[in-house]
């Protein structure tokens, strides 16, 4: 399933539904697998570095998908493609239907920041995402993260991941899906972009005609 990303105002430019939508059927979904015994899993999909898309919503991305009990790994970072109104914003810097000015994420660091927030789980970049989010004076989020966690992280950046333009975030594979429980969060595998696209409204809106 591809809600795509948890922030309203983007997936507005995406011209998807609210967030809020998801929730309502994330609960439906957990309620027949609790009635009927299964332990079937709900694998969402999500993108980074989308055309209107800025780093304080990756954090609270990154918040509000941890509350849900999920550790995401089916991520793509956004990839242009032609004929589309997604790729005319994130060219132009502005969205063709209301000539809005539209910021998009387009060097490797900018990347960088905002794809690993879909990986707040993950010992590498707990520095990285504490170091930011106390940057953009986001401590409500770092408590939603890590809770009291956070006090036992060390600054040491030798143990940090490095990130080049060659270590792309839309080419990290880490294998099958693990089994999950009630308790456990649910664990999904990561999906190669450039060859195994999911469908997405910026891939879907080739040939439409603007309402």
């Amino acid at each position: 399933m591809a809600p795509e990303h948890t922030s309203d105002r983007v997936l507005y430019l995406m011209r998807k539904p609210s967030f809020q939508l998801f929730h309502k059927f994330k609960r439906v979904f957990d309620r027949i697998n609790r009635e009927a015994g299964l332990k079937q899993q709900l694998i969402p999909y999500f993108i980074s570095s989308h055309p209107g898309c800025e780093e304080m919503d990756m954090a609270e991305l990154a918040a509000e998908t941890k509350e849900l009990n999920f550790q995401l790994e089916q991520v793509q970072d956004f990839t242009p493609t032609p004929m589309t109104v997604a790729t005319e914003t994130w060219y132009s810097g502005y969205h063709p239907y209301t000539l809005e000015e539209v910021f998009s994420a387009k060097t490797p660091e900018d990347k960088r920041k905002q794809n690993m927030f879909f990986f707040w789980y993950k010992a590498e970049e707990r520095n990285n995402i504490l170091n930011e989010l106390r940057r953009m004076g986001r401590d409500d989020l770092i408590a939603k993260i890590y809770g009291n966690n956070a006090r036992t992280f060390t600054n040491n950046a030798g143990r940090n991941r490095n990130f080049t333009a060659n270590d792309s975030p839309t080419t990290r594979r880490n294998g099958r899906n693990h089994p999950s429980n009630d308790r456990a969060p649910e664990k999904q595998r990561t999906r190669n972009a450039h060859y195994d696209k999911p469908s997405t409204p910026y891939h879907k809106n080739k040939g439409r005609r603007s309402k």
